[in-house]
């Protein structure tokens, strides 16, 4: 799976820019209508100590209210574990390339 490799890779070279080993392992969850559910559940699941998630900047907004659930603030709320919520910005991007300006 293309999703997999992409991430795998961009987690590959985080590992060198930062001089050490990170055990990681990347999981495609597929099936889900509610995505922060579907990850609530596997952090839950799989009795994950940490989740980290990004937030890009995906929400819609109307009248400058968000009127889409972000995924970042539901995984907040949902989780049991320790969350880690990441910005994407000018100094750094997503695996699929990204970026939000400021």
């Amino acid at each position: 799976n293309n999703v997999i490799k992409d991430y795998t890779k961009y987690a590959e070279e985080a590992q060198k820019s930062l001089g050490f080993k990170v055990d990681i392992q990347v999981k495609l969850i597929e099936g889900t209508v509610k995505i922060s559910d579907a990850l609530v559940g596997f952090a839950k699941n799989h009795e994950c100590h940490i989740m980290l998630v990004g937030a890009d900047g995906m929400t819609a907004y109307c009248n400058k209210q968000p009127i889409l659930g972000s995924v970042s603030d539901e995984c907040v709320k949902d989780a049991q574990c320790n969350i880690i919520v990441t910005q994407i910005n000018e100094f750094n991007s997503t695996p699929r390339g990204s970026t939000v300006s400021m």
